[in-house]
């Protein structure tokens, strides 16, 4: 993620567009923002991986929220007065549109507040 913000700060502050150097590192861009795209799928599958419910402990955080509080805190650190925030921003958008998806699968006895208030606290 560090790689793509400072390929895009260079390849935007490139002054001549047509050199070799410059063409290269935006092809390393445009792959960087690839596996950026994949790596956010990825996190995106591992959140549906985890509405299984292990039927014996129905309390605590769920997994999927804690990591994405985490995952939340270390990207804006990243993103910081980025251009680029804007993909971490979409990203975003689809990861917690996967997240209600799981309260409708799991049953609404299965989510508990504390899980709400942890991911509500991880956005702000």
């Amino acid at each position: 993620m560090y790689l793509l913000v400072r390929l895009s700060q260079h390849v935007m502050s490139a002054q001549d567009t047509g050199s070799f150097l410059s063409m290269t590192f935006a092809s390393a861009l445009v792959q960087v923002k690839r596996s950026f795209d994949k790596f956010m799928q990825l996190q995106q599958q591992s959140i549906l991986k985890d509405t299984k419910v292990n039927r014996r402990n129905k309390c605590g955080i769920l997994p999927y929220v804690a990591n994405f509080g985490s995952f939340a805190r270390i990207t804006d650190k990243i993103f910081k007065n980025s251009d680029r925030k804007v993909d971490l921003e979409k990203s975003y958008t689809k990861l917690v549109a996967t997240i209600p998806v799981m309260k409708q699968l799991n049953g609404p006895a299965v989510v508990p507040k504390r899980s709400f208030r942890c991911f509500f606290g991880a956005l702000h």
